[in-house]
């Protein structure tokens, strides 16, 4: 990924079981006392960074930034699992940033832009199973910074 009409290679390596049974086994000693909770993965891909559009104040015109654009990324997609703020910055802020770590498939600084999380919120009544509504792509590096 990444280079002009390259084809996509897997690397021999690639093959690394990271979760058990769709599952990734998170201690969240924050709110639970030290008791694990499992948050299930629906699943992980690659993709590549896009150029990102920027808007001028007077909105006459648009600029394209490129600056990421083809950079591989690692999406994990989870299940609706998490309950809390705390737990979803448990989650992306310290179990996933320990895994990509622990693999070395990045140094997972934030403040770097090596692990970025973007957060989709679904909300229903409280009963039902189904998710009614849904917040999308909401970017909560500013909700991380209390954490650290």
């Amino acid at each position: 990924m990444g280079l002009p009409g390259a084809l996509p290679v897997l690397n021999s390596k690639s093959d690394v079981p990271i979760v058990s049974c769709s599952y990734l086994d998170v201690d969240l000693p924050v709110e639970f006392g030290g008791r694990n909770r499992k948050f299930g993965t629906t699943r992980v891909h690659m993709e590549e960074d896009a150029g990102k559009l920027l808007h001028t104040g007077n909105g006459n015109y648009s600029q394209v930034d490129l600056n990421r654009a083809g950079v591989p990324l690692l999406e994990i997609v989870s299940e609706p699992d998490m309950r809390t703020g705390i737990e979803a910055a448990e989650y992306a802020a310290a179990e996933l940033r320990r895994l990509v770590r622990y693999l070395g498939v990045s140094n997972g600084n934030m403040q770097e832009g090596s692990l970025r999380c973007d957060v989709n919120i679904s909300i229903c009544p409280i009963g039902l199973q189904e998710f009614g509504t849904e917040l999308t792509a909401l970017f909560w590096s500013f909700c991380l910074a209390w954490f650290w």
